[in-house]
């Protein structure tokens, strides 16, 4: 198997192997990228036996034009890891994430994925992560680059192994995560003041 920080690495991974690939796993906004473009063929029930059961399911959450050309692999959630000891206490609301404490200067971590942050930024201000206002927007995007832009970012990166060992060493001590990846770090590093918390404001549901 092969492997892939973010949507562009993955993009040329693709584009300079043609075919190469029997399965890919990406997110559902790029699967409609790849849909739009023709690069990707449709599912059977023959390749894929529960397609039947998951496909009804699909129906109802995405668009005609991109019915079996998947099949969700997992769900969880987007939520916010942290480690208790350098943040002193727990951690309830994505405001702790945007408005940082100055101790936390170069130890928060983010996604490099946009479609993972854009729904979190419009949930710290109250609003639906899948809002099109063009006001809300506006300003989810300016609380976003406004974290991007200061000193507390310390890593910027959409791979969970990079997270989890930023996490763990004490380098971060905030950082988006899917709920899955959460379970293990935890998991596999019983001794460590590691946490996970789905903010007041809400967290994403992804398939």
């Amino acid at each position: 198997y092969d492997s892939y920080d973010n949507h562009k690495q993955l993009y040329d991974k693709l584009q300079s192997l043609p075919g190469f690939y029997d399965v890919i796993f990406m997110s559902g906004d790029e699967i409609r990228k790849r849909v739009d473009k023709g690069e990707l063929e449709k599912l059977t029930k023959t390749d894929v036996p529960n397609l039947g059961v998951t496909g009804e399911v699909l129906k109802e959450l995405v668009p005609l034009k991109y019915h079996g050309h998947f099949a969700p692999y997992l769900i969880g959630l987007t939520g916010l890891a942290y480690r208790k000891d350098l943040v002193g206490g727990e951690v309830d609301s994505w405001e702790s994430y945007f408005e940082p404490p100055r101790k936390l200067v170069n130890k928060i971590g983010i996604s490099s994925d946009f479609y993972v942050m854009m729904p979190i930024a419009l949930l710290s201000i109250g609003e639906n992560p899948n809002c099109e206002d063009s006001k809300s927007l506006r300003k989810s995007s300016e609380r976003l680059f406004n974290l991007f832009g200061r000193e507390f970012v310390g890593l910027i990166s959409s791979n969970p192994e990079r997270i989890r060992k930023g996490l763990c060493s004490g380098d971060l001590a905030m950082a988006v995560m899917y709920s899955g990846d959460a379970l293990r770090m935890m998991t596999e590093n019983p001794k460590l003041p590691l946490c996970f918390s789905i903010p007041k404001e809400g967290g994403e549901v992804y398939l």
